[in-house]
């Protein structure tokens, strides 16, 4: 239990922005492993320790051996039961190390961003993406960072509907974790800065209107919410007011402009189609 006793110390140290001290411990939990020592531990420290040459040494080259270092972590029995889950839920060890080499992924493709490879990042960023949300809840204020940064990425090469797809994807990640939990609601609102400040330079960069802009997603997320039989018991009105609309008057108007239909006449369609 050495790399978890180093781990769970250095996390402590990082969280109170003690970063030379965190760095300290982390190295320490990776003296002399063998494949016996916990792999999720070490793992963390590998991906932390990459965060740490990344954001507080700016040492791009470290911080990728570090997150290459989580490629060696594979299991030597990956048809085992994960030690860290329900034994009943079948949940092997290799199905708990391939969402780690996809944010190891995902975290090389960030530094390449920022060294500005953008043709190396954004195949890391899409993989990385699509691989930590399959069927794994828990990642999605991850993918939402990684797809604002893709938007960066198109937003530096001038392309604003790549930038509008990716900005829409983080969106949508960060709701569906406001609705799995609230208490991952200081990182949402950080990243829900970073999503409107994207979308002001990107309507910037196209020409339209910020409103317009914002609208277009208000009216992706009612056309979601119109199509859930779940939500049935739910007036319009109060549909359209969850999706960010003022009132009922500019919701109406705003949607039949973008969907070629009234929201009752959609709802209806939509849930003829559900049957």
């Amino acid at each position: 239990m050495r790399p978890l006793y180093y781990a769970e110390t250095g996390t402590l140290y990082a969280e109170f922005e003690a970063y030379e001290s965190a760095r300290l411990f982390y190295e320490k939990g990776l003296e002399n492993l063998t494949y016996t020592d916990e792999l999720l531990a070490v793992r963390t420290i590998w991906n932390n320790l990459g965060l740490i040459y990344r954001n507080y040494y700016r040492d791009f080259e470290k911080s990728d051996s570090c997150f290459a270092g989580i490629f060696n972590t594979k299991p030597q029995n990956p048809l085992q039961p994960s030690p860290s889950q329900d034994p009943n839920t079948r949940f092997t060890q290799q199905d708990e190390y391939k969402p780690w080499v996809a944010i190891a992924k995902g975290n090389l493709g960030t530094n390449r961003y920022l060294c500005g490879d953008y043709d190396q990042a954004i195949p890391l960023l899409t993989y990385s993406i699509e691989e930590t949300t399959k069927n794994n809840p828990f990642n999605y204020p991850y993918a939402a960072g990684k797809a604002l940064t893709l938007s960066e990425i198109y937003l530096i090469r001038q392309e604003p509907e790549p930038v509008k797809r990716y900005a829409g994807e983080a969106y949508g990640f960060l709701e569906k974790e406001r609705i799995r939990s609230m208490e991952s609601k200081i990182t949402n609102t950080y990243l829900l800065m970073q999503y409107y400040n994207v979308l002001s330079r990107c309507c910037r960069l196209s020409g339209d209107s910020f409103t317009a802009f914002i609208n277009e997603y208000r009216v992706r997320e009612a056309a979601r919410l119109l199509s859930d039989p779940a939500n049935n018991h739910f007036t319009i009105e109060s549909l359209g007011l969850s999706s960010g609309f003022s009132d009922r008057t500019t919701f109406y108007r705003v949607f039949k402009k973008s969907a070629g239909v009234s929201p009752s006449t959609f709802r209806r369609k939509a849930l003829e189609m559900s049957r």
